[in-house]
């Protein structure tokens, strides 16, 4: 059958052809397929009305062969398989000059319909493994002749609506009045080549995905192979994620920089990045600030170029915060790179950090009354480099756990060692982070928690501080990030620093620099030595019992702030609130902690009624003298 029949036999053989299909358990795209291919081979293919009656009756419950097949003559081939290729679907013609509709007239003749001066066909199916969404590939030819192909989510090529916007914008000749055509005509193709057009798969982002494969650059890695796939994104940094070089040329490039401890500490926390997850650690930010040319930026890029090239991926830090937030959804896993923090506005680079740190976008409006577009989140390393620190004095505790800050870069300037990275680093990225992924998955996720439990016990030892505790975790997953990166230059016979022991003293070390930092750092605590000093400064402008009948008071009481006794410090809360908010420390926050550690005496709400200077009743916010100037029981 499949090789042909004769003009007296086509029908039958079209009737068996379905049977062995439906024996085969093809599907009904499948069937119809295979038949429309059977009969474009026939030297007189049967009429399209006719075929179509026909492959409508064999769906029916009722349908019955008009033949009976005789089981000793032929033999039912229960796997039909047939070399395919692409092929236009009947009742179409597609070629260089466009797309058009076979109409039949009154006496069975056909007619052309033109429908599109651009010729285009669908080339593929891609399945988005982070929406499930499916996509279709359209290669079309634009006005011009130009080639092009792209992804397109399946739904915006089924709705004249969406058809229009997507195709109009890519020079595809379609009106109104075609629209609802073309959406018949590309839909028919994905269905009748179903069996021959390409699968893909196909994401928008970096990382792990549900199945325990991790997606870096366009491959997708899992424990046993690893495949192509498809990025689906207009974000061109993704483009920095790719291999060139080979591992001795980037160790070349790296060279003298790995023997200083500051620069191998931020490889091994950018190797961290793709462990946040496992490790149920949250996004941290590793900032290095300084005077200039001490190698900020060059240990960063290094650190960076462990995944690709190091230009491409190198961000400015004034870019938006809109772009930094779709940066980071996109680059899900693997850290990110900002260079001259000093050149951003403090209060945004503020926002910044607690926006990465927090691991989660902005809540956003939809096109559609009452629904919302859809929240990214993910997990990251944020490496930055500037000329000053971005902890502030109003800065909350808990930026202090997401903020490491290291000063100096390498300390010292080695032209020698930035120089031979300068020459190498061109040709050499990008091979570090795929055996990097290869090597997390080839342990069990058990196997590196508990490795991971065990560094963070030795950094817990002997802490009190619920700030010192938390810093802890971050740390314990950048040594077991440093492990990793280790074992990955063992792998390859590079086994000077593969001593857990010195492994660990480059962590400690860091940790230690950033324990001292944080000395003294609680947000209320900052608070409070500057309210000390603007107390002591403006001391004139407050009442003060012990020289109230005095010659020298000389303020009025427009000017006073208050008034200062043996035991309180009354000050107005107006006068407290500007004094507050110009520092950039939020004023309810404070008053909320002063009052729950017991500095303010409070008889309404977090306010105290008193008398001053003989008047009427009036509210003040009233410190204990002693706990403010001296700190007693402050931590009770």
């Amino acid at each position: 059958i499949l090789q042909g029949a004769s003009d007296g036999e086509r029908n039958n053989c079209l009737f068996a052809l379905i049977h062995f299909c439906k024996l085969s358990g093809s599907t009904e795209e499948g069937t119809e397929a295979i038949v429309w291919n059977w009969n474009k081979k026939l030297k007189k293919p049967l009429p399209v009305k006719e075929v179509r009656a026909t492959l409508k009756l064999s769906r029916d419950k009722k349908y019955q062969l008009k033949f009976q097949e005789d089981p000793k003559k032929h033999k039912i081939n229960t796997k039909l398989e047939l070399k395919e290729k692409y092929e236009v679907p009947p009742g179409w013609v597609a070629n260089e000059q466009g797309i058009s509709k076979i109409k039949y007239n009154k006496n069975g003749e056909e007619e052309l319909i033109p429908i599109s001066s651009s010729y285009m066909k669908i080339s593929g199916r891609g399945h988005n493994i982070d929406t499930n969404e499916v996509f279709l590939r359209l290669f079309w030819k634009d006005l011009k002749g130009r080639k092009y192909e792209d992804f397109f989510p399946k739904r915006e090529l089924s709705t004249k609506r969406d058809l229009v916007k997507n195709l109009s914008a890519v020079e595809i000749d379609v009106t109104d009045s075609t629209t609802k055509h073309i959406v018949d005509f590309l839909a028919k193709s994905a269905s009748y080549n179903y069996r021959v057009i390409e699968e893909y798969t196909i994401t928008q982002k970096q990382g792990w995905k549900k199945n325990a494969s991790f997606a870096l650059g366009d491959k997708l890695y899992d424990k046993e192979k690893i495949k192509e796939i498809y990025l689906l994104s207009e974000n061109d940094r993704l483009k920095g994620i790719k291999e060139k070089g080979t591992v001795e040329g980037w160790l070349k490039a790296a060279g003298k920089l790995l023997e200083y401890p500051r620069a191998r500490f931020k490889i091994y926390a950018t190797c961290a990045a793709p462990l946040l997850k496992l490790l149920d650690v949250r996004s941290f930010w590793l900032h290095d600030y300084g005077k200039t040319s001490v190698g900020k930026t060059i240990t960063s890029e290094l650190a960076i170029s462990i995944y690709g090239s190091p230009y491409i991926l190198e961000l400015t830090a004034n870019a938006t915060k809109v772009g930094i937030e779709c940066m980071a959804a996109s680059f899900c896993d693997l850290p990110l790179f900002l260079d001259e923090t000093s050149l951003v506005d403090q209060k945004i680079l503020q926002s910044l950090v607690y926006m990465l740190a927090n691991e989660t976008g902005r809540i956003r409006g939809s096109i559609k009354p009452g629904s919302l577009q859809k929240t990214e989140h993910w997990k990251t390393v944020v490496l930055s480099t500037g000329e000053a620190s971005i902890k502030k004095e109003n800065t909350f505790g808990g930026a202090n756990v997401r903020v490491i800050e290291l000063y100096g870069g390498l300390v010292k300037t080695d032209f020698e060692a930035v120089e031979k990275y300068k020459d190498n680093i061109n040709e050499n990225y990008g091979v570090i982070a795929p055996l990097l992924i290869k090597k997390i998955l080839s342990y069990s996720k058990e196997d590196i928690l508990k490795t991971f439990k065990d560094l963070k016990s030795k950094f817990k030892s002997g802490l009190k501080g619920r700030v010192e505790v938390r810093l802890a975790n971050t740390f314990a997953a950048i040594a077991t990030g440093g492990f990793l990166f280790e074992e990955v230059m063992a792998d390859y016979g590079f086994n000077e620093n593969t001593d857990p022991e010195k492994i660990l003293k480059t962590v400690v070390d860091m940790y230690q620099e950033a324990i001292k930092d944080l000395e003294g750092a609680d947000y209320l605590d900052r608070f409070l030595d500057n309210l000390k000093g603007w107390v002591v400064a403006n001391g004139k402008n407050f009442i003060n019992l012990d020289i109230l009948d005095s010659e020298d008071e000389k303020t009025s009481w427009n000017e006073n702030l208050g008034e200062i006794t043996e035991e309180y410090v009354d000050i107005f809360p107006h006068i407290l609130k500007k004094q507050i908010e110009s520092w950039d420390f939020d004023y309810k926050r404070i008053l909320k902690d002063l009052q729950e550690k017991k500095i303010t005496k409070c008889s309404r709400g977090r306010q105290y009624q008193t008398k001053i200077k003989e008047t009427k009743n009036v509210y003040v916010i009233r410190f204990y003298k002693n706990k403010l100037f001296s700190g007693e029981d402050r931590n009770e």
